[in-house]
């Protein structure tokens, strides 16, 4: 498909994760070698839109809220990313072409007053952090963690910034993560 296209693998693989943007022109590009119209590549259907307008944008319909489980009796044991999907909400303009990403409510006071209880997050899992910025951190066990990036460490891992009980830096190693995914907005609650 990239050599179809002119362009290489890993543009590609970029715009099949939502890393890259699918521009006008990118639709054109990619058209042509799969014989259809570039219009084909959004998803959209012919189905008229929902009445409540959640189906989102670009064809991927509402975004989901996932759930978490409590690991312990209190919120400060952690949780675990469940597969269930506890609320669906209208898909931002952010996240409109990401077919992975998610939203998740924020259940711990831990990170006030970067986020606070019940905010719904915005998760792209293919964005890089950005220093400042809040990203959700997923330990190889299963724990997801709400946090603020500061830096990536040479050598893999990261620092982190947690600020309730007080503002304290955390540096986690390659070893201690899965996955990291960057929280690119977050609304308030209902």
């Amino acid at each position: 498909m990239a050599e179809a296209c002119g362009t290489s693998k890993s543009q590609v693989d970029k715009l099949e994760r939502g890393a890259r943007r699918l521009t006008v022109d990118w639709m054109v590009r990619l058209a042509k070698p799969l014989a259809c119209d570039p219009r084909d590549l959004l998803g959209l259907t012919d189905a008229p839109p929902s009445p409540s307008g959640a189906e989102g944008l670009g064809g991927l319909g509402p975004l989901p809220v996932r759930g978490l489980a409590p690991l312990g009796p209190s919120p400060e044991s952690g949780f675990r990313m469940t597969d269930s999907v506890v609320d669906e909400i209208p898909r931002p303009f952010a996240l409109a072409h990401v077919k992975d990403a998610y939203a998740l409510y924020v259940l711990t006071t831990d990170m006030v007053p970067m986020y606070r209880l019940r905010q719904v997050l915005l998760v792209h899992p293919h964005k890089p952090p950005v220093t400042d910025g809040g990203v959700v951190l997923m330990a190889p066990d299963g724990t997801v963690r709400i946090r603020a990036f500061v830096r990536a460490k040479t050598g893999g891992g990261l620092v982190v910034r947690l600020y309730q009980p007080k503002v304290r830096d955390e540096t986690l190693t390659a070893k201690t993560l899965a996955a990291v995914h960057t929280i690119v907005g977050s609304l308030e609650p209902a």
